[in-house]
């Protein structure tokens, strides 16, 4: 099951940057969008080896983009013509808080470290096997 890393992947990074893009100052969904590629990146690294299948790091890339382009299409709907007085007031819907480049400079730097998290984290049980 391939896929199975990319639906995780997706998932996952929804609930973390939900979690953690509490207001949206540049910062702080930067981190979130961070943090959530390197726990889509674990996941789906996990997942591929439960399923004793080498994962591709475009899997859990392709899922931060599904999350990237719903999120904002998403609030757009949800908020329809309040779309410009939620973003202002900060009551916007916390998928759509962070930037397209945020986006993209967090997949870049939180997938390769949650990739290499599981790694190590399935090396280690590996050695603990023996």
């Amino acid at each position: 099951m391939p896929s199975s890393g990319l639906i995780l992947a997706a998932i996952v990074m929804g609930v973390v940057v939900w979690l953690a893009a509490l207001t949206p100052m540049r910062g702080q969904t930067l981190m979130a969008v961070v943090l959530g590629g390197m726990a889509a990146g674990l996941c789906a690294q996990l997942a591929a080896s439960s399923f004793r299948v080498m994962l591709s790091p475009l899997a859990p890339l392709l899922g931060v983009a599904i999350v990237a382009l719903v999120g904002p299409i998403s609030a757009g709907v949800l908020h329809g013509a309040g779309f410009l007085p939620a973003l202002f007031d900060g009551t916007l819907w916390p998928l759509a808080r962070p930037l397209s480049l945020e986006w993209g400079a967090g997949a870049l730097l939180g997938i390769p470290l949650g990739l290499a998290w599981g790694g190590s984290v399935l090396d280690l049980r590996a050695a603990g096997d023996d």
